[in-house]
Formats: structure tokens, sequence, C-alpha cells
């Protein structure tokens, strides 16, 4: 009966062996496949570009990518000094997420106005507790994963231009035009090429491409172009193609018409220059004419002293 008992006692230590061994086994086998298994599937921006001063929400698709159950998730997001959150926290919590499922988790963010443009790095940490042998002991092991991003701040560059100055008028079709662009956004532009395109309203004498290179914010350019007008009155338009890029080199191509109204020396106020010129010129042949009068006068007089005797 003692052998008995003895056999059944040891028969039950065995299984329980076993038990153990299997379980242990699974456990490993899954921290071996799961371990670190939190995935972010997809960032988003929504402005898809934020400039400095502007506000922007930025999305994580979070993903379990593992066979087991991750509960009390914490995904925290570490802005660099150039973010702010605005009216949020830095900490989205969810509170289990199961195999294979995701989760779109938010911040609100605002770029500060002080900010310059550029890629900057931020760091996203998912922690959580895992579950692997759940059919055998719930005890949960705490992971966390860590995953870094850029972030960018970029805006719109936007450039505009005028007549700045033209030496054309009707009385004089020949000259140069200057056309002023101007950079009136915080975005900088390089590799500024400017082209007045060709019309039937003018001829264009000097080479149709100038190039300006870099343009910065608040600043401006100007370029010349020695022009031959067909018209005779009434307004022209200048269609100009400009090409520059950003600070990510990214390609950008505008056609831009800039107008001028043709006008007369008198409506431009340069007629006075031509008047100044007209007198001294009156005067020039006043003074020539006076010492020529003065000549003549002396050498009659001396004819008439000749006749007389005198001389």
């Amino acid at each position: 009966m003692k052998n008995k008992i003895l056999g059944l006692i040891v028969l039950s230590f065995v299984v329980l062996l076993v038990g153990q061994v299997n379980g242990l086994y699974i456990e490993e086998s899954q921290t071996i496949s799961l371990g670190h298994f939190m995935r972010v599937k997809d960032i988003s921006m929504a402005p898809e570009n934020i400039g400095p001063g502007d506000y922007g929400i930025i999305n994580f698709n979070i993903k379990n990518n593992g066979n087991g159950v991750a509960e009390d998730v914490r995904v925290k997001l570490i802005l660099p000094s150039e973010f702010k959150f605005y009216n949020d926290v830095d900490t989205v919590k969810i509170s289990r997420l199961n195999s294979l499922e995701e989760k779109d988790v938010g911040f609100r963010i605002i770029a500060l106005p002080s900010a310059s443009e550029g890629v900057y790095s931020a760091n996203l940490t998912i922690d959580y507790t895992s579950y692997f042998a759940v059919n055998f002991a719930n005890v949960g092991n705490e992971y966390q994963d860590n995953f870094v991003l850029g972030m960018v701040i970029k805006s719109e560059p936007n450039i505009f231009v005028e007549v700045d100055d033209s030496k054309i008028y009707k009385e004089n079709k020949i000259g140069e035009i200057s056309f002023k662009f101007v950079n009136h956004e915080i975005a900088d532009v390089k590799f500024l090429t400017v082209e007045l395109e060709e019309s039937e309203d003018y001829e264009i004498i000097s080479k149709p491409k100038e190039y300006i290179g870099d343009l910065d914010s608040d600043d401006y350019e100007s370029v010349d172009f020695r022009l031959k007008v067909k018209k005779s009155k009434g307004e022209i338009s200048f269609p100009l193609k400009i090409d520059y890029k950003d600070f990510m080199n990214d390609d950008y191509s505008d056609k831009i018409i800039a107008t001028m109204t043709l006008r007369s020396a008198k409506e431009l106020g340069i007629e006075k220059s031509n008047t100044t010129m007209y007198l001294v010129v009156i005067v020039v042949l006043g003074v020539i004419g006076g010492f020529v009068y003065k000549r003549y006068k002396g050498y009659k007089r001396k004819k008439k002293l000749e006749k007389d005797g005198v001389l």
C-alpha cells in the first residue's frame, strides 16, 4: 500500500514538473517572438506643412504586432524645443491592445513663432505590460519601445514681382526696365532664376534669363532687361517665369505677370531734364552768338577807322 501511495506521489510530481517545463517553454518562445512588439505603422501630420507659429495635429497609428495582449499602454511624444503642445498632454493612454490590433493616437502641437525652418528630431516612447502565458500564469512583463522621428518646420515660399524702374516711355521706345522680386514669406528660397518670356509688345535686346540665387525672407532683388517696345500706348504685360528651391531642395516654378502703362515723358515728369538741356543749349548758343557779334562789331569799327584814315 505504501509503495502504491509512493508511486502515485512520484507520478504526480513528474506530471507537475512536465507541466511547469511546458509552461516555461511556451512563455520563453513567445518572449523571443514577441519581445518588443509595438510598432508605429503610420505617421501623418495635418496640415502637411507646419510653419513657424502654425498649429497642427500629429497622428500615430500604433499596432500590437505580436501574439500576446498589451495592457496599460502609454504613448509619450517628446518634442524638440522648436515645438510645444497646444492645449494637450504629452502622453496618451490605451487600456488594452489585443494581438494585431491597431489604435490611432494624436497630439495637438504648435511650432514656435521664433523657430527656423528645418528638420528636427523627436522621440516616441511606448510603455506597456505584456502577458505571454495567460493560459498558465497571469504574470505581465514591462516593456518600453522607442522610436525616433523627424519633424519638419516648413513654409510655402511666395514671391511677387513689380516694375521697379523703367527708362522706356512714348518718346523713347528702347531702354532698360527693372523688375523687383520680393520674398514676403517666412520661407527662404535659393537658386532663384528669372526668365522674361517673348511677347508681341516688345523685343528683348538683352539676354532673357538672369540668375539671382538666394532670396531670404523679407528681402528683394532687382533684375534689368533691355527692351525695344513695339506698342505706342496702353498697358504692357511682361510674363516672367521663375524657378527656385526651398530649404529642402523641393522645386518650384511659377509664372508671374508684371504690367506697366506706357506713358509720355511729361506724364513721367522727366521733361524737366529735357527743358534744362534746351536751356543749356540756348545759353551756349547765346554766348557763342554774343562772342561772334562782338568780334563782328570790332571788325566793323576797325574798317571804319581805316577808311577815315585814323589807322
